[in-house]
């Protein structure tokens, strides 16, 4: 072998050998990231401290939902009604942080629990209750004071007509599917179960049928009121046993 020969070899070999050298350093460099450690913290972990850290700035941006909220009235459809209690599905459309589990409740009701069905004024009724409450904000503002300002009689503060009035039932009228707003003397904005002092069922176009206008009067003999409608035919002037028919109009003269 020539001494050029013996230099080609020589710098091949160094080459190689430098080129592994710099590949096993890379990788035992790099190598240990990818190894697994016991002390760091899973995927999930990472994503519960991030939604739990999310939850603490929205609950502290909005009072309402915080842990100190007291909720005492909840309104939902009623989904079985069983003994004395009823389970009623709870809608949390407006709470993003509500828990799921919370969704159903089961209301409790006793002998001291109240129940009211929500009724539609009579019009006439309500547009005179309108009147008087307009004429005394009226009379307000005429002596200097706004709606704002405090009533004359704390006892007696000055509210708005309400376009319903409340009719006491039993447990016996609570059916399924109905909407109902419920009321506890205690804090049940976590309470899965909970003790109901009042129940009202939500008015609805179906419970106040009774107050519907009366139905139309009974059509005339012939008139049907199915999709197929059949008309009396339409009376002919007779003569005696001849029928007279109307003459024809006379054709202009040309």
């Amino acid at each position: 072998m020539t001494k050029k020969e013996i230099a080609i070899v020589a710098c091949v070999v160094i080459l190689t050998f430098g080129i592994g050298a710099f590949a096993g350093f890379k990788i035992g460099s790099v190598g240990p990231k990818f190894k697994s450690n016991p002390a760091a913290p899973n995927e999930n972990d990472s994503f519960q401290a991030g939604w739990d850290a999310a939850k603490k700035k929205l609950e502290e941006s909005r009072p309402a939902l915080s842990g100190t909220a007291e909720i005492k009235t909840l309104s939902g459809q009623v989904e079985k009604v069983d003994g004395s209690n009823i389970t009623l599905k709870i809608n949390n459309a407006l709470d993003p942080l509500a828990d799921p589990n919370l969704g159903t409740r089961i209301v409790a009701t006793d002998s001291n629990t109240k129940f009211f069905q929500q009724t539609q004024k009579d019009q006439a009724t309500y547009q005179k209750e309108m009147e008087d409450f307009n004429k005394k904000m009226q009379e307000q503002k005429s002596a200097g004071k706004t709606a704002a300002a405090p009533p004359t009689n704390p006892e007696q503060p000055l509210t708005p007509p309400q376009p319903f009035e409340k009719k006491e039932i039993s447990l016996a009228d609570i059916k399924a599917d109905q909407q109902v707003t419920v009321t506890s003397a205690d804090n049940i904005k976590d309470a899965k179960q909970f003790k109901a002092t009042e129940i009202t069922v939500q008015f609805t176009p179906t419970a106040s049928a009774a107050n519907a206008p009366a139905s139309l009067a009974t059509p005339p003999a012939g008139v049907t009121t199915g999709s197929s409608a059949i008309l009396p035919p339409p009376s002919i002037p007779t003569s005696g046993n001849n029928t007279a028919l109307p003459a024809p109009p006379a054709l202009p003269k040309i």
